[in-house]
């Protein structure tokens, strides 16, 4: 089929979702929508306007688990900024001048809401050189200072559990973990069953590692010009090679500073509910099951209602064939020193390419 809108997409694929939203939205002509989503595309939407990226990422060769059933639609590259620091520079990150060029690296994606990778932007940080030693980060977030953690395949595994353990233990577990699955000589990086997996995940930033980097001031300053500067939170991501958060939404806008590691990213455009029926989620679920509007099966199977229990790695296209008509994803890799901001309610899924430690900050 022949694609559209240099995106990839077959025209028969976006005529068959064209219909399926009008018969949600009651809208009588398909060809009116079809005529504006043409004409969307000519104007500066930064994700279609190429020329505001370098090349395409490279692609990477270290998927734990690689994707063995295509999705109808191809995947794309996720939109990269140019480095925001040559990577054999390190100028303090603090530094006005580094802010405002993340800042401005930002500002459209953040008003087109179109996630976006920025290359180098917290490589100077402490943290990038500091955190890949075990033995500081104990020291650093304290021997017996709790942290929660994962012990399966995902939080959305029915099977999983979520124990309190002591840094310290988490440290003991890392270390066996490399000593146990290391990278072979011919490059092949075996991963553990599920059961053996534990990620340190979704956890408040420790109080120690708050001096090893700066927060970007976009998040907490108005004056960027890049949301309300109302900082919410920060959370800790730290886990092994192959650890992995499963496919699900955020409420709000957010970032993932990269330090340690690398992780690959998939992204899908959030749900076609608008946010003001948000809270009406519950009550609607059937009807968007009846119309084939929810393509994420979002909450299904017991799941969080921002979570789906679809394996975007290996998908069972009998058990959801309403995935099949969900926009094609777009993929990156981050790399140590890396952004990527992450705009509200697009669907994400990501694998932890080898020992990883990022910070997930949400503001609006």
């Amino acid at each position: 089929a022949k694609p559209v809108f240099n995106t990839g997409i077959s025209k028969e694929w976006l005529n068959d979702a064209i219909t399926m939203l009008c018969r949600h939205y009651n809208i009588s002509s398909p060809k009116r929508i079809f005529t504006s989503l043409q004409s969307h595309q000519r104007t500066k939407n930064p994700i279609n306007n190429r020329n505001h990226y370098t090349p395409n990422a490279p692609t990477t060769t270290l998927r734990p688990r690689p994707l063995t059933t295509k999705h109808p639609a191809p995947i794309r590259t996720l939109p990269i900024a140019e480095e925001i620091l040559p990577r054999r520079q390190h100028p303090p990150t603090s530094s006005p001048s580094t802010q405002d060029d993340i800042a401005n690296a930002l500002r459209e994606h953040f008003s087109w809401k179109t996630p976006v990778i920025i290359r180098a932007a917290v490589l100077s940080s402490d943290a990038c050189r500091k955190w890949t030693n075990l033995e500081y980060l104990q020291t650093t977030v304290g021997e017996n200072t709790p942290c929660e953690v994962e012990i399966g395949a995902g939080y959305n595994d029915p099977s999983i559990s979520k124990p309190s353990i002591p840094f310290e233990s988490y440290i003991d577990y890392i270390r066996l973990f490399e000593e146990t699955y290391y990278v072979d000589d011919d490059g092949s990086r075996p991963v553990p069953p599920p059961e053996e997996m534990v990620y340190c995940a979704q956890n408040v930033l420790f109080d120690g590692l708050t001096k090893d980097f700066t927060v970007p001031s976009f998040l907490s300053d108005k004056s960027y010009g890049v949301g309300d500067g109302a900082l919410y939170d920060c959370h800790v991501y730290f886990g092994p090679r192959g650890s992995m958060s499963p496919l699900h939404y955020d409420p709000m806008d957010n970032v993932i500073l990269q330090f340690v590691g690398e992780k690959r990213v998939l992204l899908f455009p959030q749900t076609t509910l608008s946010e003001d029926e948000e809270e009406f989620f519950l009550s609607t679920m059937r009807t968007r099951q009846r119309q084939g509007v929810d393509w994420y099966y979002a909450g299904e199977e017991g799941q969080q209602y921002n979570t789906s229990p679809i394996d975007v790695e290996e998908v069972d296209w009998e058990r959801y064939p309403r995935f099949r008509m969900a926009p094609p994803a777009l993929e990156g890799v981050l790399r140590a020193g890396d952004l990527l901001y992450v705009p509200k309610r697009w669907w994400h899924h990501v694998r932890n390419l080898e020992r990883s430690l990022a910070i997930n900050c949400f503001w609006h």
